[in-house]
């Protein structure tokens, strides 16, 4: 049988305050997981950047090789040699340009799931706070455990109490 009820506003909007609080925490947690599938494509990106890059820098070296034995013999111009040789080393900083690309793209790969980590650590807090809450809601309608009479009675209509108040026996 009900024995009393504490007013449930209170409990209920806390009810409310911490569905919203999850809400927000997994709307954040999916944006997160939509960063972490663009920072792979962007890895994907980069690799494929280097392996151009690369490619590049194989044909400009294979270039730089020929010219080098007719720049010996004075078959071709030094300064035809000189442009090969800088082609050759703008392919090389290139590449090593896309090698840093890649691991840039790597680390913020990294950081975001570090990140995922932390939400998804936040979430389980939050649906804790949702069960305390839910819980704290359904405790509001106080209820006799068993059969019994009324001894002494604390409580009136109106009447403040705190958790932990004894107000019957």
């Amino acid at each position: 049988e009900p024995l009393f009820e504490i007013e449930r506003d209170d409990y209920a909007a806390a009810v409310d305050q911490s569905e919203k609080g999850l809400l927000g925490l997994v709307a954040e947690k999916n944006q997160i997981l939509a960063l972490i599938e663009e920072g792979k494509q962007s890895v994907a990106k980069a690799q494929a950047d280097f392996v151009s890059a690369k490619a590049q820098e194989d044909l400009a070296y294979k270039d730089i090789a020929r010219y080098e034995n007719l720049a010996k013999t004075r078959t071709v111009p030094q300064s035809e040699y000189d442009r090969v040789q800088s082609q050759w080393q703008v392919a090389q900083a290139s590449t090593n340009a896309a090698r840093a690309g890649i691991s840039k793209e790597e680390a913020g790969v990294q950081s975001l799931e570090a990140q995922l980590k932390t939400q998804q650590m936040k979430i389980a807090e939050a649906q804790a706070a949702l069960e305390l809450a839910k819980i704290n809601l359904q405790r509001t309608l106080v209820k006799a455990p068993l059969a019994g009479r009324i001894a002494n009675k604390n409580v009136d209509p109106g009447k403040y109490v705190q958790p932990g108040q004894p107000v019957l026996s």
